[in-house]
């Protein structure tokens, strides 16, 4: 068994290849996966699929964290499911469905009212995000597939908008770096 990035979330993973040549993939985030061969091969030899693919991985990412706790087994991603995936109708594709992904999310997690949850380390005043700034992200809490974002400018973006709305109760700490932290408002709850 090797360790590697996951090829959806970029987190490090195990990976060893079975004897059917396909890959297995264990991730924290996204869970226990198995990519085929033949995905990998449209992936290298197929341009628009490779583009298709690199496009919407974040999608894939949010969908296996989604449902590594509804499954028993490992999850098979081949060409042919890959469009199913990706399509499905319960992944959510505005922003508002977005941002209730996020607040479902936050919510089943909570274990009491008031609990806070670490969400950014910035060097920065906080929200004044740079592309620096994106590297320190960390955390359960913070992976752009818990609300199937492309990116952690639009998963920050969702944060804002959830303060905004007075979903959460944004707070933060200093000791040397700001340290960021939320909870679920009444609003929220």
């Amino acid at each position: 068994m090797d360790k590697i990035n996951c090829f959806f979330c970029n987190s490090q993973a195990d990976y060893f290849k079975d004897g059917t040549l396909d890959t297995i993939h264990s991730c924290d985030y996204c869970g226990n996966y198995s990519v085929s061969r033949s995905f990998f091969d449209d992936y290298r030899d197929d341009k628009e699929f490779r583009d298709k693919v690199n496009q919407t991985k974040y999608i894939i990412a949010g969908y296996l964290e989604e449902t590594k706790g509804e499954r028993n087994e490992t999850f098979l991603i081949s060409s042919s499911n890959y469009n199913n995936i990706i399509e499905n109708i319960v992944i959510p594709k505005t922003s508002m469905q977005k941002l209730e992904q996020m607040l479902l999310y936050c919510y089943k997690k909570n274990e009491f009212i008031g609990q806070e949850f670490a969400l950014f380390k910035l060097y920065k005043i906080i929200f004044n995000i740079t592309k620096e700034d994106l590297n320190f992200l960390f955390g359960d809490i913070n992976r752009t597939g818990v609300a199937y974002t492309k990116n952690s400018k639009e998963l920050i973006g969702l944060f804002k908008a959830m303060d905004e709305l007075r979903w959460i109760n944004l707070d933060y700490t200093s000791s040397g770096e700001y340290m960021l932290y939320f909870s679920l408002s009444t609003e929220g709850l």
